[in-house]
């Protein structure tokens, strides 16, 4: 077959640009954010801020006081790990455009100089891989797969950073609580101390009640001093859960408290299939079984066929120009290609079972969450409605029976002692309840718990040349 350079050179270009337009999905990284808004109430921070404009930002979102749900969207807002996750996500876009691509054409030039008086040999050979042609719609569809589980993968990181915020956030308030409820009680026990040393210098109580009197004064302060490193603890968790740097950390003031739980149950029944309908970590799933089951023809073929090639060669010899085109393979004679055809069976395999243990584990994991929710809002409204009623009036009856030197101050002390057991476990309730509400509320906004990678193509022959 007679051909020329150009005319080559036009036909092999043609080939490798046959649906070789592939386009970065750019547009699709808005839906990332906004899906991440939607989940969050806040824009995520996809790119890296100057200081200057970073700190006003996020002093705008300190102007009040932090909830849960405030922190959740500063750390979306600012939290430099959500630029990291953006960032991951460029990376996947720029494997969408690979995986989307057949192979370049490949071009060699030789000039061969014989060793005596005879013309120069002028060698033109082209290349170009015909399986990344064949395999290319598969290639394709794997890579779209790919790029919808990087997409999931960013949302559900995203959201989680959130979550990390928001728990932290709960702790603390809880904490800050914690340490007024202390410090109220140990301002009532050193008042309690100094009438209980006038009462003993007067001589009008045994040196035992005194004793007992400033054995409690000094649980009380050691417990408040125990509030105290708690609060600036859970404080630090935030400021890192938020992303914030050492210049911002004392620009927010948290919630004065945490909300009581609401009336109303947390309905158990079909919470699996909720969650499992929005959930990020079944879409990488599934992504990574279609872009298998996608891959599997074009692997079976390239297993067969590894390496095929066209390719075009013209020569000059002797001041006569020859030229030919041919096919080159690899000869798939060790193994015949065996190995690789139990590879692309077992990736099948192993992601259809990823995909039902996903199922099984998230559907349980969201009834245990749903379950252990409505259990922790049953004992923080039994706390606010019962127990916190019932020690008061038990603490009140007691102080009345010892005015009336009807009981001693080993009762009165442990009245103030169970009174001050309940207070702070009614704190430690709601705080349970909150973080199990969180929990829950992560899970139905589909934040990723499972990383599951979608297996993308392996890595195709290169083009021989034909000599």
């Amino acid at each position: 077959m007679q051909f020329s350079l150009r005319s080559t050179f036009l036909a092999l270009v043609a080939l490798s640009t046959l649906g070789g337009c592939a386009s970065l999905p750019s547009g699709e990284q808005t839906a990332v954010e906004t899906r991440v808004r939607d989940a969050v109430g806040a824009a995520p921070r996809s790119g890296h801020d100057e200081a200057t404009a970073r700190a006003q930002r996020l002093q705008a979102l300190f102007a009040e006081p932090l909830t849960p749900e405030a922190a959740a969207r500063v750390a979306v807002s600012g939290n430099p790990r959500i630029a990291a996750v953006f960032g991951e996500l460029g990376v996947a876009r720029a494997d969408f455009l690979a995986g989307s691509l057949p192979a370049n054409p490949t071009l060699s030039l030789a000039r061969l100089v014989p060793e005596h008086n005879e013309p120069d040999v002028l060698k033109q050979v082209f290349g170009i891989d015909l399986m990344s042609l064949l395999t290319l719609p598969a290639r394709r569809q794997a890579s779209r797969a790919g790029w919808e589980a990087a997409k999931a993968r960013a949302v559900g990181q995203a959201i989680l950073v959130a979550g990390a915020a928001r728990a932290a956030m709960i702790d603390h308030i809880a904490a800050s609580q914690q340490l007024d409820l202390m410090q109220q009680a140990d301002a009532t026990a050193q008042a309690a101390l100094v009438a209980a040393e006038a009462i003993h210098a007067a001589g009008n109580s045994a040196r035992v009640e005194l004793d007992r009197e400033r054995l409690f004064a000094a649980e009380v302060s050691l417990r408040r001093r125990a509030a105290e490193t708690e609060a600036r603890a859970t404080r630090e968790r935030v400021n890192a859960a938020m992303g914030l740097p050492a210049t911002l950390a004392d620009s927010w003031t948290p919630a004065r408290r945490l909300a009581p739980p609401p009336s109303e149950p947390v309905i158990v029944d079909g919470i699996a299939a909720r969650v499992l309908a929005t959930s990020l970590d079944r879409t990488q799933a599934v992504a990574a079984l279609e872009a298998s089951r996608a891959l599997r023809g074009a692997g079976l073929l390239s297993s067969w066929l590894p390496g095929l090639a066209l390719e075009g060669e013209r020569e000059r010899d002797g001041g006569e120009w020859k030229s030919g085109l041919g096919v080159g393979l690899v000869l798939p004679l060790f193994g015949l290609g065996s190995a690789e055809r139990l590879r692309i069976d077992s990736i099948g395999a192993m992601n259809a079972a990823q995909l039902e243990a996903v199922d099984a584990e998230i559907g349980a994991m969201a009834r245990e969450t749903a379950i252990r929710a409505e259990s922790a809002r049953g004992m923080a409204l039994d706390y606010r409605e019962t127990l916190m009623p019932l020690s008061q009036e038990v603490f009140a009856g007691t102080q009345l029976d010892f005015n009336a030197m009807q009981v001693g101050i080993f009762e009165l002390l442990a009245a103030k002692r169970a009174r001050l057991a309940t207070g702070q476990g009614a704190i430690e309730a709601t705080r349970l309840w909150w973080q199990a509400h969180a929990a829950l509320d992560l899970l139905l906004k589909g934040a990723c718990r499972f990383r599951r990678d979608p297996v993308h193509s392996a890595e195709q022959p290169r083009p021989r040349t034909l000599t």
